[in-house]
């Protein structure tokens, strides 16, 4: 039979129909299947709701206190007035249609085929949705209108795995909606207001429930979302998701993957996951406003960007995680509540920590702070951390590659431990090791813009590799820098940054270390006198006890002499000596004269140059000479002078130019 012929088959069935049916209400005899209330759509006459016999069953037009099937027949009803009754249900291939302006009530509305029109389906007690496969006309509501659940009533999606549709039309809910199985929500357009509550219930392991959208799909939730199920199921929001009411992630996973606006809260009970984005796929821009949290265990930022303007903290009793995955932005934004950002935190895109704030966010968490972070392990593979607000790291700190930058300071904490590997860059930032620092492998330390590396604790160098950035960068040892080798194979770690050692010790245990752009010596001579050795060794002073204040004393190891040597060599030891008192006036000569001794390496003396003839000279800037100091003893089997120090400024060790050495010939006769 072809369609042409079905068509006119079916409106033949639909008159009989409603003529047997006529015919029985007169002469009132019963109808097998029929009774009063119970009205199934055979539309044999026109698509008009209100048309008595377009009704089998009940005799009339749906009305209060009936039920209404809507079956798969040619001519699909269509309301074009207010009615209410107590249930709806439009079977699979059945269509309704709610025209502008009116409404439809009912109690109870159970869809398998499509509602469509630009009405309002009103429903009071419930809703059961169906979908039937991949078929996007069935469990379909479509239509500029609304659909509306009432508060009190409740919204049961299928328990089948099927995909409930979603076209255009608006969905409010006011009461209870309950996902129980696995199965999906197709947004085409729409928009879902969630004003009630929404459960997401899933009881299969791995099951999955997922609403996702396209053509501006929207989901808004401003009452209550909750994440219930198994532990290892997962709710999908693959649409753009505004939240201004509160998610709760009780039990699995939320993934929320398409951006969107956050006045309201998410948060996390133990051992639940909140991600934003996904791997690979464009994640779009989540704002999370001012008076938005976000406290959840395990956090993940997959892609996109996010901006916080509210508090954040990975929290929970077990383990707690915050990672940003490469092509992923956050921003902590001024004014957003600092918080802990989990016992392990992994960064592979930008971390901006943001700036200070003097207030607080409303209803930020206890342990938000608008100062700083804090973590426990940082691992940080590539990308960029970087803002004014500090960074406290309590265990552990892998940097790998990527930049560290911003006003704010890093600080690894007494006790933590911090490993640095491969190429990195620490541009504008103080970066604080009050732990045990690690220097491994090849990569290099790229420091500008007035970076400062402070070491209070242990930093030992087993690399093959350079600190660069001389002119743009400060390395502070306050401790014990050591250098050593990583395996038998020797190293030569270089230094090119100004290095001040304050107070502090550097050991050579293997390897090389060099210092190529300049290193200073900084200590505190108490008024009892005492002694100073040079962190390279280079020079010992011993200060007389007869000093009438403490003074502190700032040795400089240069790599060359800032003046022309004049008639003399220079025998390969150059420094600086400075000198503050108590009030930090510069001391230029010294009232008690000094002890000092200069170590030299005889092997690396100029060639022709004798030992005897070697002087420790100090630069006079008045003069502009260079003025030998008196020799209280030459030790020439320990390479080293000791003088008598009364002055400070530009030292240098020289001796006078060698005699020039002529070669003559040697010519052998053959006899």
């Amino acid at each position: 039979m072809n369609f042409r012929n079905l068509t006119i088959f079916k409106v033949l069935v639909s008159l009989v129909m409603a003529l047997v049916l006529s015919l029985a209400g007169i002469i009132g005899l019963p109808l097998e299947g029929a009774h009063a209330g119970n009205c199934i759509w055979a539309g044999g006459f026109d698509t008009d709701w209100s048309n008595d016999f377009n009704w089998l069953g009940c005799g009339h037009t749906p009305g209060a206190g009936d039920t209404a099937t809507i079956t798969d027949v040619t001519n699909d009803p269509v309301l074009a007035s207010d009615v209410t009754i107590d249930t709806l249900t439009i079977n699979t291939g059945g269509v309704l249609t709610i025209n502008s302006m009116y409404t439809l009530t009912t109690g109870t509305f159970n869809l398998y085929g499509e509602l469509t029109g630009a009405g309002l389906l009103s429903v009071t007690t419930t809703m059961n949705w169906e979908g039937v496969g991949v078929q996007k006309d069935r469990g379909l509501m479509s239509g500029t209108g609304v659909t509306q659940i009432e508060s009190g009533a409740a919204l049961n999606f299928s328990n089948n795995a099927v995909i409930m549709n979603l076209k255009e039309r608006t969905l409010n809910n006011y009461g209870t909606a309950t996902w129980l199985q696995r199965s999906d929500l197709d947004i085409d357009g729409a928009v879902f207001n969630n004003h009630g509550t929404m459960e997401s219930r899933n009881q299969l392991e791995w099951g999955d429930f997922s609403i996702f959208g396209r053509n501006g799909a929207t989901f808004n939730n401003q009452g209550t979302l909750d994440k219930n199920g198994l532990d290892k199921s997962t709710l999908w929001l693959e649409l753009s998701f505004n939240n201004s009411g509160l998610v709760n992630i009780n039990h699995g996973v939320l993934i929320v993957a398409r951006g969107g606006t956050h006045t309201g809260d998410f948060v996390g009970d133990d051992g639940t996951r909140l991600e934003f984005g996904i791997s690979g796929l464009p994640g779009g821009t989540f704002n999370f406003n001012a008076s938005s949290i976000i406290m959840a265990p395990i956090i993940y930022f997959y892609s996109g960007t996010a901006n916080i303007y509210g508090s954040y903290d990975a929290f929970g009793s077990g383990e707690t995680t915050t990672s940003i995955n490469t092509n992923t932005s956050v921003y902590f934004k001024p004014g957003s509540g600092a918080g802990y950002l989990g016992d392990k935190v992994y960064v592979s895109g930008i971390l901006d920590l943001g700036s200070e704030s003097t207030s607080q966010p409303e209803g930020y968490h206890s342990g938000s702070n608008s100062t700083g972070f804090t973590a426990g392990k940082v691992t940080h593979y590539e990308g960029t951390i970087t803002g004014e607000r500090d960074l406290s790291v309590s265990v552990e700190y892998v940097w790998y590659r990527g930049t560290r930058s911003g006003a704010g300071q890093t600080s690894v904490e007494y006790g933590a431990t911090l490993t640095l590997n491969g190429n990195k860059y620490l541009n504008g930032h103080t970066f604080i090791n009050n732990g045990i620092a690690t220097w491994k492998g090849s990569g290099y330390i790229n420091a500008s813009n007035g970076a400062k590396f402070i070491n209070n604790k242990v930093f030992i160098a087993k690399n093959n590799s350079q600190f660069k950035g001389c002119g743009n960068a400060t390395f502070y040892n306050n401790d014990v820098f050591q250098k050593n080798n990583e395996t038998s194979t020797p190293t030569t770690t270089t230094i090119n940054v100004e290095f001040i050692n304050d107070g502090g010790t550097v050991d050579v245990i293997a390897g090389t270390l060099n210092f190529t752009c300049g290193a200073s010596d900084i200590t505190t001579i108490p008024e009892t006198g005492g002694t100073f050795t040079s962190f390279d060794d280079a020079i010992t002073i011993d200060v007389s006890s007869e000093i009438t204040e403490s003074l502190t004393l700032t040795y400089t190891q240069q790599t060359t002499s800032t003046h022309g040597a004049g008639d003399f060599q220079f025998a390969g030891v150059y420094f600086n000596l400075e000198a503050v008192d108590e009030s930090g006036d510069p001391l230029l000569e010294l009232t008690t004269p000094f002890t000092m001794t200069v170590n030299y390496d005889e092997n690396s003396l100029p060639v022709g140059m004798d030992e005897n003839d070697l002087e420790v000279y100090r630069y006079d800037v008045d003069s502009g000479l260079w003025v030998a100091l008196v020799v209280i003893e030459r030790d020439i089997d320990d390479n080293s002078i000791t003088v008598q120090l009364d002055h400070l400024s530009e030292f240098a060790l020289a001796g006078p130019v060698p005699e020039e050495i002529l070669y003559l010939p040697v010519i052998y006769r053959n006899y």
